[in-house]
């Protein structure tokens, strides 16, 4: 009898389900961006408190959270992160006032961007580093994908 009512149910739960109005919202993951591996372990992204114009990695006392969904908002600062220009191999990443690089999704724990996007399916990989309060500029991987992103210091 138990199993005669199943599509039953599925079917009412489908039908008594709410509306989602945004479903890419509805999508979204929210949480910190962290290294996970040598020389960026456990730093964290955010906002350059020298220029808050500048993402960097940082400890997580003064880490952000986000919201990960097409494009990575901050929860602190409402700013995107977004894949700037450059006529470099690496692009830089470039805080917002609008989400203009919607690329970004998620392949398990892992930033991307998208294989559908004019970037292609590349890893977001983030390197930068902090020693006595100086933090490095964080870039974009390289377009040919043989070298580790590059750097400086902010």
């Amino acid at each position: 009898m138990l199993p005669s009512l199943a599509p039953i149910l599925l079917l009412l739960h489908s039908a008594l389900a709410a509306p989602v109005e945004n479903a890419a919202a509805a999508a979204a993951t929210v949480g910190k961006i962290r290294g996970v591996r040598d020389p960026i372990y456990h730093l964290y992204l955010q906002a350059s408190s020298k220029n808050a114009s500048t993402p960097v990695l940082g400890p997580e006392s003064t880490a952000d959270e986000f919201t990960i969904g097409g494009t990575i908002q901050s929860k602190k600062t409402s700013k995107y992160l977004n894949i700037g220009t450059a006529s470099t191999s690496y692009k830089p990443l470039v805080w917002g006032a609008t989400g203009q690089t919607t690329a970004w999704g998620l392949e398990g724990d892992t930033i991307i961007t998208v294989q559908g996007s004019s970037y292609g399916r590349r890893e977001a990989e983030l390197f930068g580093l902090r020693i006595d309060g100086c933090s490095w500029v964080l870039r974009f991987v390289p377009a040919d994908g043989k070298r580790y992103a590059e750097w400086e210091v902010v």
